[in-house]
Protein backbone atom coordinates (compact mmCIF):
# COMPACT_ATOMS: atom_id res chain seq x y z
CA UNK A 1 0.00 0.00 0.00
CA UNK A 2 2.96 2.28 0.81
CA UNK A 3 4.60 1.75 -2.55
CA UNK A 4 1.25 2.46 -4.09
CA UNK A 5 0.61 5.93 -2.65
CA UNK A 6 4.35 6.65 -3.41
CA UNK A 7 3.99 5.65 -7.33
CA UNK A 8 0.61 8.24 -6.77
CA UNK A 9 2.45 11.22 -5.08
CA UNK A 10 4.97 10.85 -8.34
CA UNK A 11 2.39 11.07 -11.16
CA UNK A 12 1.71 14.98 -12.80
CA UNK A 13 -1.33 17.38 -12.52
CA UNK A 14 -4.02 17.06 -14.96
CA UNK A 15 -5.88 20.23 -16.82
CA UNK A 16 -8.78 20.87 -16.19
CA UNK A 17 -10.58 20.25 -18.98
CA UNK A 18 -11.29 17.04 -20.87
CA UNK A 19 -9.38 16.24 -23.70
CA UNK A 20 -10.57 15.14 -27.17
CA UNK A 21 -11.94 11.80 -26.74
CA UNK A 22 -12.77 11.93 -23.24
CA UNK A 23 -16.38 14.02 -23.48
CA UNK A 24 -18.35 10.62 -22.67
CA UNK A 25 -17.62 10.72 -19.55
CA UNK A 26 -19.22 12.33 -16.70
CA UNK A 27 -17.70 10.86 -13.66
CA UNK A 28 -14.48 12.62 -13.49
CA UNK A 29 -12.77 15.43 -12.29
CA UNK A 30 -12.52 17.05 -15.55
CA UNK A 31 -15.00 19.77 -16.88
CA UNK A 32 -16.21 19.91 -20.72
CA UNK A 33 -14.65 22.56 -22.53
CA UNK A 34 -16.55 26.04 -23.09
CA UNK A 35 -19.67 25.87 -25.31
CA UNK A 36 -19.24 21.70 -25.62
CA UNK A 37 -22.30 20.07 -25.83
CA UNK A 38 -22.85 15.84 -25.04
CA UNK A 39 -25.64 14.33 -24.60
CA UNK A 40 -27.29 10.54 -24.98
CA UNK A 41 -30.08 8.61 -25.61
CA UNK A 42 -30.32 7.51 -21.59
CA UNK A 43 -27.04 9.82 -20.25
CA UNK A 44 -28.27 13.25 -19.39
CA UNK A 45 -27.17 16.56 -21.74
CA UNK A 46 -24.48 18.27 -20.66
CA UNK A 47 -23.04 21.24 -21.20
CA UNK A 48 -19.82 23.54 -20.82
CA UNK A 49 -20.40 26.48 -19.57
CA UNK A 50 -17.24 28.22 -18.73
CA UNK A 51 -13.87 27.13 -18.38
CA UNK A 52 -14.63 26.18 -14.84
CA UNK A 53 -18.43 24.92 -14.85
CA UNK A 54 -20.48 22.76 -16.15
CA UNK A 55 -24.24 21.95 -16.08
CA UNK A 56 -25.89 18.30 -16.86
CA UNK A 57 -30.01 17.53 -16.99
CA UNK A 58 -31.53 14.46 -17.83
CA UNK A 59 -34.27 16.12 -20.13
CA UNK A 60 -36.56 12.61 -20.76
CA UNK A 61 -36.40 12.08 -16.93
CA UNK A 62 -37.18 15.86 -16.61
CA UNK A 63 -40.22 15.29 -17.76
CA UNK A 64 -41.63 13.04 -14.31
CA UNK A 65 -38.53 13.85 -12.32
CA UNK A 66 -37.33 17.49 -12.48
CA UNK A 67 -33.50 17.30 -12.58
CA UNK A 68 -30.16 19.68 -12.74
CA UNK A 69 -26.70 18.84 -11.68
CA UNK A 70 -23.66 21.10 -11.40
CA UNK A 71 -19.99 20.55 -11.93
CA UNK A 72 -17.16 23.09 -11.13
CA UNK A 73 -13.11 22.97 -10.53
CA UNK A 74 -11.18 23.68 -7.76
CA UNK A 75 -7.61 24.31 -6.91
CA UNK A 76 -6.04 21.47 -7.29
CA UNK A 77 -5.00 19.25 -4.01
CA UNK A 78 -1.52 18.37 -4.30
CA UNK A 79 -0.93 16.54 -7.78
CA UNK A 80 -5.02 15.62 -8.16
CA UNK A 81 -6.84 17.87 -10.09
CA UNK A 82 -10.39 18.53 -8.19
CA UNK A 83 -14.19 19.00 -8.59
CA UNK A 84 -17.23 19.73 -7.04
CA UNK A 85 -20.29 17.85 -8.02
CA UNK A 86 -23.98 19.19 -6.88
CA UNK A 87 -27.17 17.36 -8.22
CA UNK A 88 -30.44 17.89 -6.91
CA UNK A 89 -34.16 16.07 -8.31
CA UNK A 90 -37.67 16.44 -7.47
CA UNK A 91 -39.11 13.09 -7.39
CA UNK A 92 -42.35 12.93 -5.68
CA UNK A 93 -44.34 13.56 -8.89
CA UNK A 94 -43.18 10.44 -10.21
CA UNK A 95 -43.52 8.47 -6.73
CA UNK A 96 -47.20 9.75 -6.79
CA UNK A 97 -47.91 8.49 -10.70
CA UNK A 98 -46.87 5.28 -9.71
CA UNK A 99 -48.91 4.65 -6.46
CA UNK A 100 -51.92 2.61 -7.96
CA UNK A 101 -53.40 -0.51 -9.10
CA UNK A 102 -52.52 -2.52 -12.10
CA UNK A 103 -50.10 -1.18 -15.18
CA UNK A 104 -47.50 1.18 -14.54
CA UNK A 105 -48.34 1.02 -11.15
CA UNK A 106 -45.02 -0.11 -8.47
CA UNK A 107 -46.29 1.48 -5.35
CA UNK A 108 -49.84 0.07 -4.02
CA UNK A 109 -52.12 2.44 -2.75
CA UNK A 110 -53.04 2.12 0.84
CA UNK A 111 -55.58 4.66 2.65
CA UNK A 112 -53.37 3.68 5.41
CA UNK A 113 -50.63 4.74 4.30
CA UNK A 114 -49.59 8.38 3.88
CA UNK A 115 -49.25 10.42 0.63
CA UNK A 116 -45.34 10.25 -1.09
CA UNK A 117 -44.62 14.15 0.60
CA UNK A 118 -42.70 16.66 -1.45
CA UNK A 119 -39.39 15.85 -1.63
CA UNK A 120 -36.26 17.57 -2.80
CA UNK A 121 -33.09 15.47 -3.04
CA UNK A 122 -29.49 16.86 -3.08
CA UNK A 123 -26.11 15.32 -3.35
CA UNK A 124 -22.86 16.79 -3.08
CA UNK A 125 -19.78 15.26 -4.06
CA UNK A 126 -16.04 16.03 -3.96
CA UNK A 127 -13.95 13.97 -7.43
CA UNK A 128 -10.36 14.13 -7.46
CA UNK A 129 -8.80 12.56 -10.33
CA UNK A 130 -5.11 12.25 -11.94
CA UNK A 131 -3.14 9.99 -14.26
CA UNK A 132 -1.45 6.87 -13.83
CA UNK A 133 1.05 5.73 -16.73
CA UNK A 134 0.08 6.25 -20.42
CA UNK A 135 -3.52 6.41 -20.84
CA UNK A 136 -5.20 5.86 -17.55
CA UNK A 137 -7.28 8.01 -15.90
CA UNK A 138 -7.98 7.45 -12.09
CA UNK A 139 -11.25 9.08 -10.04
CA UNK A 140 -11.39 8.74 -6.57
CA UNK A 141 -14.75 10.36 -5.20
CA UNK A 142 -17.14 10.95 -2.06
CA UNK A 143 -20.31 12.68 -1.46
CA UNK A 144 -22.98 13.25 1.11
CA UNK A 145 -26.99 13.19 -0.23
CA UNK A 146 -29.72 15.05 2.32
CA UNK A 147 -33.35 14.89 1.46
CA UNK A 148 -35.52 17.46 2.71
CA UNK A 149 -39.30 16.72 3.20
CA UNK A 150 -42.97 18.25 3.72
CA UNK A 151 -44.08 14.88 5.91
CA UNK A 152 -42.82 11.69 6.95
CA UNK A 153 -42.09 9.85 4.01
CA UNK A 154 -43.40 6.29 4.91
CA UNK A 155 -41.22 2.77 5.26
CA UNK A 156 -43.88 1.16 3.01
CA UNK A 157 -42.90 3.62 0.17
CA UNK A 158 -40.46 1.17 -1.12
CA UNK A 159 -39.60 -0.34 -4.77
CA UNK A 160 -37.21 -3.48 -4.15
CA UNK A 161 -35.55 -3.23 -7.57
CA UNK A 162 -31.55 -2.58 -8.04
CA UNK A 163 -30.50 0.99 -8.08
CA UNK A 164 -33.89 2.02 -7.07
CA UNK A 165 -33.98 0.86 -3.63
CA UNK A 166 -30.86 1.97 -2.11
CA UNK A 167 -32.02 5.48 -3.39
CA UNK A 168 -35.05 5.37 -2.38
CA UNK A 169 -33.23 4.37 1.54
CA UNK A 170 -32.40 7.96 1.83
CA UNK A 171 -35.27 9.15 0.95
CA UNK A 172 -36.78 7.44 3.83
CA UNK A 173 -33.82 7.98 6.23
CA UNK A 174 -33.07 11.52 5.45
CA UNK A 175 -29.16 11.45 4.35
CA UNK A 176 -26.95 9.26 2.68
CA UNK A 177 -22.49 8.72 1.73
CA UNK A 178 -21.34 7.58 -0.74
CA UNK A 179 -17.46 6.61 -1.92
CA UNK A 180 -16.74 5.36 -5.59
CA UNK A 181 -13.79 4.79 -7.69
CA UNK A 182 -13.40 5.12 -11.62
CA UNK A 183 -11.27 4.08 -13.97
CA UNK A 184 -10.61 5.41 -17.56
CA UNK A 185 -8.62 3.01 -19.96
CA UNK A 186 -7.18 4.49 -23.84
CA UNK A 187 -6.65 1.33 -25.78
CA UNK A 188 -5.17 1.43 -29.04
CA UNK A 189 -7.27 2.50 -32.50
CA UNK A 190 -11.03 3.98 -30.87
CA UNK A 191 -11.85 1.84 -27.90
CA UNK A 192 -11.98 2.99 -24.31
CA UNK A 193 -12.81 1.48 -21.14
CA UNK A 194 -14.44 2.90 -18.34
CA UNK A 195 -15.37 1.00 -14.77
CA UNK A 196 -16.20 2.19 -11.74
CA UNK A 197 -17.29 1.36 -8.14
CA UNK A 198 -19.52 2.65 -5.77
CA UNK A 199 -20.54 2.42 -2.20
CA UNK A 200 -23.92 3.82 -1.20
CA UNK A 201 -23.92 3.58 2.78
CA UNK A 202 -27.43 4.84 4.60
CA UNK A 203 -26.25 5.20 8.46
CA UNK A 204 -29.22 4.20 10.84
CA UNK A 205 -31.15 2.58 7.83
CA UNK A 206 -31.92 -1.53 8.67
CA UNK A 207 -30.31 -2.68 5.24
CA UNK A 208 -27.44 0.21 5.14
CA UNK A 209 -25.05 -1.30 2.26
CA UNK A 210 -25.49 -1.45 -1.44
CA UNK A 211 -22.85 -1.69 -3.99
CA UNK A 212 -22.85 -0.95 -7.37
CA UNK A 213 -19.89 -1.19 -10.17
CA UNK A 214 -20.16 -0.74 -13.88
CA UNK A 215 -18.13 -1.88 -17.10
CA UNK A 216 -18.16 -0.23 -20.37
CA UNK A 217 -16.82 -0.63 -24.22
CA UNK A 218 -16.43 3.38 -25.36
CA UNK A 219 -16.15 2.76 -29.15
CA UNK A 220 -15.44 6.28 -30.31
CA UNK A 221 -13.57 8.55 -33.18
CA UNK A 222 -12.67 12.12 -32.95
CA UNK A 223 -16.02 13.25 -34.07
CA UNK A 224 -19.71 13.55 -33.10
CA UNK A 225 -20.80 10.13 -32.11
CA UNK A 226 -19.95 7.72 -29.64
CA UNK A 227 -21.13 4.16 -28.54
CA UNK A 228 -21.36 2.80 -24.98
CA UNK A 229 -21.68 -0.88 -24.29
CA UNK A 230 -20.86 -2.68 -21.23
CA UNK A 231 -23.14 -4.11 -17.94
CA UNK A 232 -23.86 -2.74 -14.59
CA UNK A 233 -23.44 -5.00 -11.36
CA UNK A 234 -25.68 -4.33 -8.20
CA UNK A 235 -25.29 -5.90 -5.09
CA UNK A 236 -28.19 -4.87 -1.93
CA UNK A 237 -29.95 -5.99 1.06
CA UNK A 238 -33.55 -5.72 0.06
CA UNK A 239 -36.31 -7.05 2.24
CA UNK A 240 -36.31 -10.43 0.63
CA UNK A 241 -32.78 -10.83 1.31
CA UNK A 242 -29.81 -9.68 -0.01
CA UNK A 243 -29.24 -10.24 -4.13
CA UNK A 244 -26.84 -9.69 -7.14
CA UNK A 245 -28.18 -8.44 -10.21
CA UNK A 246 -26.16 -7.86 -13.66
CA UNK A 247 -28.14 -5.61 -15.98
CA UNK A 248 -26.90 -4.92 -19.64
CA UNK A 249 -25.63 -1.11 -20.33
CA UNK A 250 -25.94 0.73 -23.85
CA UNK A 251 -26.24 4.10 -24.84
CA UNK A 252 -25.39 5.74 -27.89
CA UNK A 253 -23.96 9.56 -27.06
CA UNK A 254 -22.83 12.63 -29.77
CA UNK A 255 -21.03 15.67 -28.78
CA UNK A 256 -21.53 19.42 -30.56
CA UNK A 257 -19.19 22.05 -30.06
CA UNK A 258 -20.62 25.22 -30.27
CA UNK A 259 -18.96 27.58 -32.54
CA UNK A 260 -18.87 31.84 -31.89
CA UNK A 261 -19.99 33.74 -28.93
CA UNK A 262 -23.93 32.88 -27.76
Amino acid sequence: MLIFLACLLLIGQLPAQLAEGEYWYSGTARLLPEGRKVGGLFEPLRYGRSDRLEWSVNPILALVIPNIAVKFASNELGSWQMAWRISAHYPTLLLRTLTREGSGGLLAPDPTIPQVPHLLFGRGEVLLSRRMGAGTLVTLKGGLALALKAGEFDARHTIDLPVIYPRMAAYRNGYQLNLGIDLLQELPVIVRLWVDADLFITPGFDRPLAFEHKGLTVLSRKGRLGLLVGYKLTWGDYPFGAQWHLLPLVDLQWTRQRKGPE
